[in-house]
């Protein structure tokens, strides 16, 4: 009986990246609502106001914010779970929020600052 040498895979076609790009649309339009909630407490004369101004301009050449609605109940769960606090975020926040949560003394955190009496 002859021996078969091990074939090779079918390369596979690119995947479809509409998942992605639909909770890109949902952090698009996050950082709109965002956005749009700073700028009340800045004002649009301000120069904080007129920079978040500018990427309102831009953001909205998306064509992604199609409702003046709040953050719908979907969003603010992806919302949450990106932030350090619920596990996500980035590796670094991710290493800053365990600092964080270390009791003064553990190993690995800084001292606590002597008291003054």
């Amino acid at each position: 009986m002859p021996v078969q040498a091990p074939a090779a895979a079918p390369m596979s076609k690119p995947q479809n990246k509409a998942g992605l790009q639909a909770a890109a649309r949902v952090n698009i339009h996050i950082a709109q609502t965002m956005l749009e909630e700073a700028l009340g407490s800045f004002g649009s004369e301000t120069p904080e106001g007129m920079a978040v101004m500018d990427c309102l301009k831009k953001l909205a050449k998306l064509g992604s914010k199609k409702d003046s609605s709040d953050l719908v109940p979907a969003e603010m769960l992806q919302m949450f779970r990106q932030m350090p606090q619920m596990g996500g975020g980035t590796d670094i926040q991710k290493l800053i929020q365990q600092q964080m949560q270390k009791p003064p003394g553990a190993a690995g955190a800084a001292p606590a600052p002597p008291t003054m009496q």
